[in-house]
């Protein structure tokens, strides 16, 4: 018998797994053959819905159409994985759990807890159903090796087949485990090469090294809505609580590659991205750098600080940590950018891009060109009724804007957009505080002719220039097809 596809759906939510397989086989001759699948605990088997398959492939289909990335074949996705033809008898340390007839398939499930043993309750097995055929020769040590893990549940599954090729009905697979599991070790007992494709339904981002490192592509990664999986299948009806992350994996190679089986744990949500660290040190390092040409300016250092000039540094500082959370919000992801079923993480980039085209330039204005240019006008005037007045404007206006995005493409929100309104209330506190200080005392825009002043204001108009410099950058880069991006972004 020859299994000439493979088809698999895992849905896992940190303590149940919900595997969902389909098989196309064929045979020279009319026979009945056996499949063997270990379990790291005891399933509940029932008929999985034909259509599965076709759906989640949609939702991909859907992903890459979205961020302009191949498609797949929504018939294509098989796996060539070859499957001996070794196929009731009882053995002391081996015993039934279940055992029906679903469709074309007659399963049965044992817990075992000898190698040997379970071994001769196959052979056994196969001679009551007249199956002649002979176990690999290295079945028992790879049993034991199960075994010795403490995966001790085997799925027996009887097929009829023929010389037409045929679809299987699909089956699920429920069961307990602490780990995404998915057992690949078992097709090492079969020689030559094979292509595996796997869907992962989690509650949130897998670690995937024991997935890629098993030689293992991943070929998507998006979000979708909590209740898409129940479309896919009704068995998977209210089985995440939030939002689950899916992934599309793929294989080509040698079954001898396959030395362990696919054991996954979540992403420790305690990472941080390397952006959003990045960000917070340059702009830890900007901040420092503000409040030494601060100190320097009047000479401040070699003399008693008035009242006016530390509310004068206090604003001054409010309103630069507004300008750099601002900056820093749009870099950070914002939250889930909604497309029916299928969620993409969006940055401020992204988000603005996909919502409309006025609010999309007018945040690219405010953000490359009016923020740049009032932060320039605060550090290097001074204070002013003037600048006051455009840095709550600027805020108000960053915040309406901010909202705008949000509630036109975003399915939640994220620290990103938070961080961006936060910093927008920084520059209407600012913008407040200059006015109020303004109505009370008659205070004049800060005025110098020191020739160390002129040079420390040159200065500090290089830095704002890098600054916008680099916000034209990360626009640009925002600008690439999503599917060039890093990672899933």
């Amino acid at each position: 018998m020859t299994e000439t596809a493979q088809k698999a759906i895992i849905a896992w939510n940190g303590t149940r797994e919900a595997l969902i397989l389909s098989t196309n086989v064929f045979s020279g001759n009319e026979t009945e053959v056996v499949e063997i699948m270990p379990l790291p605990s005891n399933p509940s088997i029932s008929k999985a819905e034909t259509q599965s398959f076709t759906k989640v492939t949609d939702i991909v289909n859907y992903y890459f159409d979205l961020t302009e990335n191949w498609r797949l074949n929504r018939y294509f996705l098989y796996s060539t994985r070859q499957s001996g033809s070794f196929g009731v008898g009882t053995a002391p340390r081996v015993s039934i759990t279940f055992q029906e007839a679903i469709g074309f398939h007659f399963l049965t499930v044992v817990e075992a807890e000898d190698s040997e043993e379970l071994t001769h309750w196959l052979k056994d097995f196969l001679l009551s159903r007249d199956n002649v055929s002979e176990l690999p020769t290295n079945l028992n040590e790879l049993i034991d090796m199960y075994i010795e893990d403490d995966i001790k549940f085997f799925v027996i599954d009887l097929i009829k087949t023929n010389s037409t090729e045929k679809t299987v009905d699909p089956l699920i697979y429920e069961f307990d485990t602490l780990k995404l599991y998915y057992p690949l070790r078992i097709s090492s007992l079969f020689s030559g090469d094979t292509s595996i494709s796997l869907f992962t339904i989690t509650t949130s981002e897998l670690k995937q090294d024991s997935i890629l490192g098993g030689t293992f592509r991943i070929g998507a990664q998006l979000y979708i809505q909590k209740d898409a999986p129940g479309k896919v299948c009704s068995n998977l009806t209210g089985f995440f609580s939030a939002d689950p992350n899916l992934c599309y994996f793929t294989y080509h190679g040698s079954q001898q590659e396959f030395y362990d089986d696919v054991e996954a744990e979540f992403k420790p949500s305690s990472d941080t991205p390397a952006l959003v660290t990045a960000t917070l040190n340059v702009g830890f390092g900007l901040t420092l750098l503000l409040l030494f040409l601060a100190s320097k300016m009047g000479g401040l250092l070699n003399r008693r600080i008035t009242k006016h000039e530390l509310f004068q540094r206090g604003f001054l500082l409010t309103g630069f940590v507004g300008m750099c959370l601002v900056w820093a919000g749009f870099v950070v992801p914002w939250g889930l950018a909604r497309f029916g079923d299928v969620l993409l993480p969006a940055d401020g980039a992204y988000a603005t891009s996909l919502s409309s085209t006025f609010t999309g330039l007018l945040y690219m204005l405010l953000l490359l060109g009016v923020i740049p240019c009032y932060v320039y006008l605060l550090i290097l005037e001074g204070t002013s009724k003037k600048a006051a007045t455009h840095f709550v404007a600027t805020g108000v206006c960053t915040i309406v804007v901010t909202l705008l995005t949000g509630a036109s493409v975003l399915h939640s929100v994220s620290i990103g957009m938070n961080i961006t309104i936060t910093g927008s209330a920084f520059l209407i506190l600012a913008g407040g505080l200059c006015l109020r200080k303004l109505k009370s005392e008659s205070i004049s825009e800060y005025k110098t002719t020191n020739f160390r002043i002129y040079v420390a204001r040159k200065f500090l108009l290089a830095v704002l220039t890098l600054i916008g410099v680099l916000l034209l950058i990360f626009w640009l880069i925002s600008l690439l097809p999503h599917g060039l991006r890093i990672g899933p972004y």
